[in-house]
């Protein structure tokens, strides 16, 4: 999935859970924690040049 498509769908789930009076911070938040799993990236682009350790 990519990472628009989980953001989106994040934040949409959140809001569909969350109370009318706090759907906008569920919005916020369930865009945030959306992108969670793309940001596990960073730190293997950061601690190796290897372009074959970035593929796997």
């Amino acid at each position: 999935m990519d990472s628009l498509t989980q953001i989106v769908l994040a934040a949409a789930i959140a809001a569909a859970i969350a109370p009318p009076g706090h759907r906008r911070a569920a919005l916020l938040a369930g865009a945030a924690l959306g992108t969670l799993p793309d940001l596990d990236v960073i730190p293997v682009t950061l601690l190796t040049d290897d372009p074959v350790a970035r593929m796997t």
